[in-house]
């Protein structure tokens, strides 16, 4: 029987780009004035999450396969900044940027630009939080040709705070 071979090619870059995107930790960047008052108790997570807090993501990703793949490389490097507009509720902007590399000079690159809205459940653990979102944007990829894709990607994941 065969092995099956699997080369780099867009849908597998689009594919790597969505497990990114799962597997992204957030750093919660506190800001002054979280709407408590002095003295006030707050909720645990209120530390982390909260209206008018911000929040910045970053992630990168370099996969080199086994030469029976063919011998080429991927990287993906993102950043995603957004703001929590209610206790559960964030709204950002992503950029993310990926290359390909195979012999024979087969490579490709691709930009992406994408708005989100997720919705973060409390555990009784104040730094972790599953989530459900939308990531409605465009991606452009350069390769053999030129193509731009418009797009709604689902989320599902779990943010971690550090």
């Amino acid at each position: 029987m065969e092995p099956i071979v699997i080369g780099l090619n867009l849908s597998c870059i689009r594919y790597l780009s969505l497990v990114l995107a799962f597997s992204a930790a957030g750093i919660a960047q506190t800001t002054a004035g979280s709407g408590a008052q002095s003295g006030a108790s707050i909720a645990p997570s209120e530390a982390y999450i909260g209206p008018g807090k911000m929040d910045l993501a970053l992630s990168g990703q370099l996969y080199v396969p086994q030469t029976g793949l063919g011998g080429g490389a991927l990287i993906n490097i993102s950043a995603a900044v957004g703001r929590y507009v209610s206790q559960s509720s964030l709204v950002g902007v992503a950029v993310g940027l990926n290359a390909a590399w195979q012999p024979g000079g087969s490579n490709s690159q691709g930009y992406e630009l994408a708005g989100h809205y997720r919705y973060l459940f409390h555990t009784h653990n104040p730094k972790v939080f599953p989530f459900l979102g939308v990531a409605p944007g465009v991606s452009i990829e350069n390769g053999f040709m030129t193509s731009t894709i418009f797009r709604v990607v689902g989320e599902a994941g779990v943010k971690c705070f550090i």
